[in-house]
């Protein structure tokens, strides 16, 4: 026993800080231990019993002496903000100088493994101080994180490189690790509820920041679909390609920036793989995460070296032929022609390793077999996410037609009334998505009135309706809130849709949606849920609230849109784009409920408002919820917009809330000086914040410009 629990120390301690070494040995050694520590496990799991039990040899050592005195020395390194510093030994002798002269870092595996040993030493001891100090130095991983969602090597940042989002030998990685841990592991329960929560807000900001620092880069063209104008549709959604990542980012615009003189702007061979590890760790990932994996992982595959071994000559480090080596991997990719490239002191970029200068040749690891670990990873990750998949699926693949573009693009299922296609129900090809679907499939429904209760339910991704021509191909039912259910009670306006979106990344062309039920109770349209709707020369015929965006962001483009009361209505983030209302009726367009801490609600840009002769007064739009926010840009209004524009909806304290603006109205529905006190007319500059990114952009920078999906016939 006394043997296991040395070991035990010696592991601990190792994890802990480390002694100063040459360069190459320590980038090697901070590797080793990063891709070692526990926190490459996964967290998400609750330790059971048994392993609990096997966890009190250690928590006996912890309850120790020696262990109090290793504990009181790391206390004594942290600094006054709650770091700790890199490359001393915190644990063997206590810190007796200046506390203000300690110069604490999250680089280098400082301050995490400190945090670590505090945690168990509490746990084991229930002495206050350990707790405190961790507290303390807890708060100050969360004050230190960007508004962006990254670190600096240190905090307060001060200048130069460190400033930036810092990958570099894992920095930031490790934090990940270890705040994931704190908001899931059962060893950190002595953290309050708050903080707990903010660590796993911290969590989510950071994976976001991870995404959007992803760098991309223009495709190779496929040539086979050029032809088919399907080459500037299908490159990862924004025409570049995904690959890696830069040891630092911009902590504003997430851009690749350099390092120290030698350390220039690249794609990292290095760093990247512990970002790919942290994310291949992640549970339930969304698709996302799942496009950053398998780029990331396509780009290492791209990257590899073969045929190459480093090899020492009269103390040299030197690269030789060997046709027998192990793939390596370059600490450093250009990133417009993804070659290997050096530097030395000097800054300036080379190609061959051998031209810089032998101190930096030979005193950092400039190739490395980094690659291995994503692969070995991956191939763990991918059958874990295929087996879920599988257990999933009700998929029969003989039901889907794949199209000849390889199967990278999308599927096709056509629905026809006629019998021509693979099915005559629209729900019936749903139904024969996969569940957990992670490829487009595009549904062609060819023309004809079906007649039919469709769902897309929230399981069945990355869907898309496409007709030849919306005014023939209709997608129809006639519930309304009035009508009875199974139990004899009203449905209820939600459950009146004839078609429901629950999904995310829903497409739809040329297709009309339609509530026949008529005007008399509400009854919708469609009913939108899910995130990232895209909907484009599409028609949605209604009474009252025709169309439901209750959750997500949805984009309208090129549609037209019929109603009388509320036809508009919910709390998503929309944009309407070159689209055609249509009033019925006297009422009302929209009705927002936004929520409060939501910036932006329903914008129309560019639209135009038409109205029935018989129709008298119509209001842009009255606050279902306090804080509605419509925004109508550029827009043609009819003479029977009522000049004050808006309702308060009978509640006079709404129109303290509520966000109602106008910017360039037109026709002789536009009357500016008219309109309530309470709404606002824009700016120029104020009118030019509304921009599809910065409405439906998100953290995802999502553009449903991008996003145009195309049925083949």
């Amino acid at each position: 026993m006394r043997q296991t629990l040395d070991k035990r120390k010696k592991t601990i301690s190792n994890r802990v800080s480390a002694e100063r070494r040459p360069v190459e040995s320590i980038l090697v050694f901070f590797l080793t231990i990063f891709l070692s520590l526990p926190c490459f496990g996964s967290y998400s799991e609750k330790p059971d019993d048994s392993s609990r039990r096997r966890r009190e040899p250690e928590r006996d050592w912890y309850r120790s002496a020696e262990a109090r005195q290793i504990a009181d020395n790391i206390l004594s390194w942290q600094s006054p903000q709650g770091s700790w510093p890199k490359n001393v030994n915190t644990r063997r002798n206590p810190y007796s100088g200046d506390p203000n002269k300690i110069e604490g870092t999250f680089d280098n595996g400082a301050t995490t493994g400190e945090l670590r040993f505090l945690a168990r030493a509490f746990n084991a001891a229930g002495d206050r101080r350990f707790e405190q100090a961790f507290l303390r130095g807890l708060d100050h991983i969360l004050k230190a994180q960007y508004p962006t969602g990254g670190w600096p090597q240190s905090y307060p940042p001060g200048d130069g490189y460190p400033r930036h989002i810092t990958f570099n030998d894992g920095t930031m990685i490790r934090l990940m690790f270890l705040l994931r841990e704190i908001a899931e592991s059962p060893d950190y329960d002595f953290v309050d509820a708050k903080r707990r929560q903010a660590v796993k807000e911290s969590v989510d900001r950071g994976i976001e920041c991870i995404l959007k620092c992803q760098i991309r880069v223009n495709p190779v063209r496929d040539t086979s679909l050029e032809d088919s104008g399907l080459q500037e549709k299908f490159s990862n959604g924004v025409n570049d390609k995904l690959t890696v990542w830069c040891a630092q980012h911009d902590e504003v615009n997430y851009s690749p920036r350099p390092g120290r003189s030698y350390e220039l702007v690249s794609l990292s061979g290095s760093e990247s793989v512990g970002i790919l590890r942290f994310l291949m760790s992640l549970d339930n990932p969304s698709p996302e995460i799942i496009r950053a994996i398998e780029a990331g992982v396509e780009w290492f595959e791209s990257a590899k070296i073969t045929g190459i071994r480093k090899k020492w000559v009269h103390g040299d480090k030197v690269i030789v032929k060997d046709p027998n080596a192990p793939p390596h991997w370059a600490r450093f990719y250009e990133i417009e022609t993804n070659k290997p490239i050096f530097s030395g002191r000097d800054g300036v970029k080379k190609y061959d390793v051998a031209e810089i200068e032998a101190e930096r040749r030979n005193n950092y690891n400039w190739y490395g077999r980094w690659g291995e670990l994503v692969t070995k990873r991956y191939k763990e990750w991918n059958q874990n996410l295929k087996t879920q998949s599988q257990r999933n699926s009700k998929f029969d693949a003989q039901d889907l037609e794949l199209m000849t573009f390889g199967s990278g693009y999308p599927r096709r299922i056509v629905v026809a009334k006629d019998g021509s296609g693979r099915f005559k129900s629209v729900q019936d090809a749903v139904d024969a998505v996969p569940e957990s679907n992670r490829r487009q499939i595009v549904i062609f429904i060819k023309p004809g009135i079906y007649k039919e209760h469709i769902v897309v339910p929230h399981d069945r991704r990355f869907v898309s309706f496409i007709g030849e021509d919306a005014d023939k191909t209709v997608l129809t039912y006639n519930l309304n809130a009035k009508t009875a259910g199974d139990d004899g009670k009203p449905i209820g306006t939600f459950r009146s849709a004839s078609t429901v979106i629950a999904a995310d990344y829903f497409t739809a062309e040329n297709i009309t949606f339609e509530n026949s039920s008529g005007p008399g109770a509400q009854a919708l349209a469609i009913n939108i849920s899910g995130d990232r709707a895209v909907f484009r020369k599409c028609r949605f015929l209604g009474w009252q609230d025709t169309i439901l965006t209750q959750t997500g962001r949805h984009y309208f483009e090129n549609c037209y849109i019929t109603g009388h009361v509320d036809f508009i209505f919910g709390g998503a983030k929309a944009y309407f784009e070159n689209c055609h209302i249509h009033c019925l009726a006297d009422g009302f367009i929209t009705a927002a409920s936004t929520p409060e801490n939501q910036p932006f609600g329903y914008v129309f840009s560019n639209c135009k408002i038409t109205a029935d002769t018989a129709v008298k007064r119509v209001y842009l739009g009255r606050p279902w919820r306090p804080f509605a926010s419509v925004t109508f840009i550029e827009t043609q209004m009819p003479q029977q917009i009522d000049p004050t524009g808006w309702h308060n909806w009978r509640d006079p304290n709404r129109e303290k809330t509520a966000r109602y603006a106008e910017y360039g109205s037109t026709g002789p529905g536009a009357n500016p000086e008219k309109r309530v006190t309470w709404s606002k007319q824009l700016s120029k500059a104020e009118a030019d914040v509304y921009t599809i990114e910065n409405v439906l952009g998100g953290a995802d920078f999502w553009n449903p410009k991008d996003e145009e999906v195309k049925g083949i016939k």
